[in-house]
């Protein structure tokens, strides 16, 4: 066979699979509500009671106590839902006020430990941040987050924000890479940390594109149909977008969407999700990333099945990274519901 006859084929077969994954999908009913989200009533009750006077810590202890053996990704999307609560800068040095508090009461309790290290960490790298963070606070971050790791050794979700920590700060690959196997060692399929790793592979950060893909085919390699482990190939593939933007390389980033073999590996991706879905915290992240790729791509046919998830739970990343998210969101709305 020729060298096009096989990418001729390897696109038929990449076709078809996407074409079965979306009937399956449609098949078994796009849940008529999303996946649960955490960041629900009790969530925000939970804020408000420890940002309170005087504060009470027990909703949030409660809400938090059952996302454990069986639900680690739920809580590491759990911790960075309440990250988002605060939306604007005085209610978030308010939050981060009451947390410091926590810790200085009760130092021995890894919930405040885990939470404040994550509020010092997206404090001095944010989302949409593009440069390294602010050294006194990764550093203070990296403090709380390995006391919370100390207390609570089952828990792999300070192992997962560690990385983003080493990320942030420049640290040696050998760092992330000891973070990233206590995290596998607890859950080998925590998306958190997997996607922490690849964005310090990535070409954004500490790596390159080829070192980021390579790690993520290996992820991919070894997960079933359903796992959310999948959804790794359009959170790669949207940093990869990214860098060349953010680099000022508005003809290299629209060629990289343009390409048929990154658009091909994404929606393989999906449709190999679709087979057999997971529901839960991770289908809201892993489906508001392939739901972007697939805006950004104008990929119409797989967007739609996710129009009631980004209706119901759309997710500040990675939408952040075409501006306003809500206004991202909606563009993406009307253009899937458009056919």
């Amino acid at each position: 066979m020729s060298e096009l006859g096989f990418y001729l084929l390897l696109g038929l077969l990449a076709t078809l699979c996407v074409t079965l994954g979306v009937v399956l999908w449609r098949r078994r009913g796009v849940p008529a509500t999303a996946p649960r989200s955490v960041a629900g009533p009790r969530l925000r009750t939970a804020y408000r009671a420890l940002m309170s006077e005087p504060s009470d810590r027990e909703p949030l202890c409660a809400l938090f106590s059952h996302r454990r053996e069986g639900s680690w990704t739920d809580r590491a999307f759990a911790v960075d839902q309440l990250g988002e609560q605060p939306d604007d800068e005085a209610k978030s040095s308010a939050f981060g006020a009451a947390l410091e508090r926590w810790v200085e009461k009760e130092p021995d309790e890894a919930l405040g430990q885990l939470l404040y290290g994550a509020w010092l960490l997206r404090r001095a790298w944010p989302a949409s941040s593009t440069e390294d963070g602010d050294a006194e606070l990764l550093a203070r971050a990296a403090k709380a987050l390995s006391r919370a790791a100390e207390l609570d050794p089952a828990d792999p979700t300070p192992h997962a924000l560690a990385i983003d920590v080493a990320t942030a700060r420049g640290d040696e690959e050998v760092q992330a890479r000891a973070h990233f196997a206590e995290v596998r060692r607890r859950e080998p399929e925590h998306l958190a940390g997997h996607v922490a790793l690849l964005r310090y592979l990535g070409p954004g950060w500490r790596g390159s594109r080829e070192e980021m893909l390579r790690f993520v085919h290996g992820a991919v390699s070894k997960v079933s149909v359903g796992s959310t482990i999948n959804a790794l190939l359009a959170y790669a593939h949207l940093e990869a977008w990214r860098a060349l933007r953010c680099s000022k390389d508005s003809r290299g980033a629209r060629a990289y969407l343009d390409d048929w073999s990154n658009r091909a590996e994404v929606q393989a991706s999906f449709a190999r999700f679709c087979v057999r879905p997971q529901e839960g915290p991770d289908t809201i992240d892993a489906g508001n990333h392939w739901a972007c790729w697939f805006y950004l791509t104008r990929d119409r046919a797989n967007l739609q099945p996710l129009v009631t998830l980004l209706l119901q739970t759309p997710t500040r990343r990675p939408w952040s990274w075409l501006g306003a998210p809500e206004r991202a969101v909606e563009r993406a709305l009307r253009y899937a519901l458009r056919g």
